[in-house]
């Protein structure tokens, strides 16, 4: 029986069952069915896991880790290769004395080892506000953002970069925040610098709400003040709120966003330029989510597998060190392997639909494949 190493991918977050009942944010699809974007929930119903595929081109999965405090601490970023999933990076989040990101520390493998790439740095004010970033690569600073803030809002952001042998930064681009009348943001300015002329008008994003505060649209501009890119959005009010949804928080992703809405978002229109500069409607994405009524316990003496019933795959938890195997009811072993991680994603999608019986030690537990 050979090892797990094309059947496994071998993460170092936890994904455990449903903490509580609760609406659930599941997934994030293209009306044309070319991009799919999937969470996984795990302790504390936090976002454990983000799968995003494009077909025909990609397949990735980002795990995340967290802290006693449930901050965001690692990400590791798997990519799907011809048959086996390859670690190709992480990323580690260090937090201040306020609870806030100080630091991101991104690593790629590279000539057979890892690598450390860019750090970002990060300070905020006495009320939490971000006021300066700052990015270093190899040792030396490459770029910074300064905030600036009038009436504890975010009025301007200016973006500097010190590029190879200059040896002091240069302001690159500048960013001015608009707000209406009940304090949302409106218009968001963006500026280029030049040494001659100063800044320079190089196009604006606008937003614009319902009564309520939902957010119905955003829209690019270029300097011309032509439309380059638009974003038109659908909400549900039978749904539920937004307030009392879980959603996910990932690091490294802008999607999803629901800009501080009442209601939940299930349609998003998106539009952009074609090769011809013609604004064209390219698809929606389509939010599912799933209202979970009962509490599913996927464990039993320490050893926990997620989800239960699956389909493609299941990921167990408190196996490391361990001889794994897995087996139908009537004992025959189907895979076996050596793991060495603290979690394992196992593909089962081979498997006929039934109950197996998975093994770690002294540890069992029984899953489904439907």
């Amino acid at each position: 029986m050979g090892k797990f190493i094309t059947l496994f991918i071998c993460i170092a977050s936890s994904f455990l069952c449903f903490a509580q009942q609760g609406l659930f944010l599941r997934e994030m699809t293209t009306s044309d069915d070319y991009e799919f974007v999937g969470y996984e929930y795990g302790a504390n119903n936090l976002v454990s896991a983000v799968h995003d595929s494009v077909v025909n081109q990609y397949s990735v999965i980002d795990s995340i880790t967290y802290n006693d405090l449930d901050q965001q601490v690692r990400l590791d970023g798997w990519q799907l290769m011809t048959d086996y999933w390859k670690l190709v990076y992480y990323i580690e989040y260090s937090y201040n004395s306020q609870g806030l990101v100080a630091s991101r520390s991104n690593y790629n493998f590279f000539e057979n080892q890892w690598q450390l790439g860019g750090i970002y740095t990060y300070e905020y004010n006495s009320g939490g506000q971000i006021v300066f970033t700052e990015l270093t690569m190899g040792g030396e600073p490459f770029q910074r953002i300064e905030y600036e803030y009038a009436d504890g809002k975010l009025y301007s952001e200016v973006w500097s970069y010190q590029y190879p042998f200059s040896y002091q930064f240069e302001v690159s681009e500048k960013y001015n925040y608009e707000y209406d009348e009940n304090g949302r943001v409106s218009i968001v300015r963006d500026s280029l610098y030049d040494d001659y002329y100063g800044f320079s008008y190089n196009g604006k994003t606008t937003y614009a709400y319902d009564a309520a505060g939902n957010c119905l649209s955003k829209i690019d501009y270029d300097q011309h003040d032509d439309v380059v890119e638009k974003a038109i959005y659908t909400f549900d009010e039978q749904l539920g709120l937004v307030a009392d949804a879980h959603l996910p928080s990932h690091p490294e992703l802008d999607h999803p966003v629901f800009y501080g809405n009442v209601n939940l978002y299930v349609k998003e229109a998106w539009y952009t330029l074609d090769v011809e500069h013609v604004l064209q409607y390219v698809c929606d994405y389509d939010y599912t989510y799933d209202y979970v009524t009962s509490v599913a316990d996927n464990q039993i003496n320490g050893l926990s597998v997620y989800p239960n019933p699956a389909s493609n795959h299941v990921v167990v938890n408190g196996c490391r060190g361990s001889e794994l195997t897995i087996s139908g009811v009537l004992g025959n072993v189907v895979l076996s392997g050596s793991v060495d991680y603290d979690s394992q994603v196992i593909d089962v999608s081979h498997l006929p639909a039934g109950v197996y019986v998975m093994k770690a030690g002294e540890k069992s537990t029984r899953f489904v494949v439907r």
